[in-house]
């Protein structure tokens, strides 16, 4: 009688890491990028505050100085959001992640970088409050109900009052942390509405797809943020409208944001 063999015992298999972890993961090497980018810019702006910027520097530089102080608050936007994720993410491992931010950097227009890559966070709840009710016609869905394509101006509608709606928080946050805010912050977000509005109505059939694929990236990208850019005067209005406004504001973010980075 032949001894059986015994059983070879199956092999482990590896095991998989799961959508949560890996989300986590990403999570906090962008979170370090994030944080390194914007502790340099922040050490950059405390060497060279406003005040530094004589009255005779060109008009290219003075844009150059206060759009990288754009770039360095987006930056810093995107890395407490990621931090604020991240501490989620670790807490309640079981519920799914989103990320909060989609390489805004990356955009290929400016309707790409506030629907898909900005804060998708604030970005969805707006859609839910604001965008789809005013599409709708309805505070309420109805899913049993039809859905007829909307007019273009009710699709005006919807935009120009999801981008009053985030321009009047704006208003409302800065305000309570005792920025003057003078309506600029408000005319930044509505200002963002006939851009995209232009965006839909130019980049329509074989133009989208034209401007999809045989369009560089590089190219949409430097368009979205030669926008942007242009437009961030707006935003940070306050800030230039007196030099000493501008300073001791300038002395406060960047104090509170040396702390939310981990830095005294």
């Amino acid at each position: 009688i032949k001894p059986v063999a015994p059983a070879t015992r199956r092999e482990a298999a590896p095991a998989r890491t799961s959508p949560t972890a890996r989300a986590i993961a990403s999570l906090a090497v962008r979170f370090g990028v994030l944080r390194v980018l914007a502790l340099g810019l922040l050490a950059f702006y405390r060497a060279v505050p406003a005040a530094a910027l004589a009255p005779t520097v060109p008009a290219p530089v003075r844009f150059a100085y206060f759009g990288g102080y754009a770039t360095f608050i987006s930056i810093f936007m995107a890395a407490v959001f990621d931090a604020a994720a991240l501490v989620l993410g670790a807490t309640m491992p079981s519920v799914a992640m989103q990320p909060p931010f989609s390489l805004p950097f990356l955009s290929t227009s400016v309707s790409n970088f506030w629907g898909r890559r900005w804060n998708l966070y604030i970005g969805g709840l707006l859609r839910a409050l604001v965008y789809d009710p005013v599409v709708e016609g309805a505070a309420i869905k109805d899913s049993r109900a039809p859905k007829p394509r909307p007019s273009d101006t009710r699709r005006a509608a919807a935009v120009f009052a999801t981008y009053l709606a985030s321009g009047a928080l704006h208003e409302f946050l800065l305000g309570y942390m005792h920025v003057p805010a003078h309506g600029l912050h408000l005319l930044f977000f509505v200002a963002q509405a006939p851009v995209c509005l232009a965006e839909g109505r130019i980049l329509r059939g074989p133009r989208r797809t034209w401007w999809r694929q045989s369009v560089p990236h590089a190219v949409k990208t430097a368009y979205t943020l030669t926008v942007l850019l242009g437009l961030s005067p707006l935003f940070f209005g306050p800030l230039l409208v007196s030099r000493d406004g501008f300073d001791a504001c300038d002395r406060r973010l960047l104090r509170g944001v040396g702390h939310l980075l981990f830095v005294s």
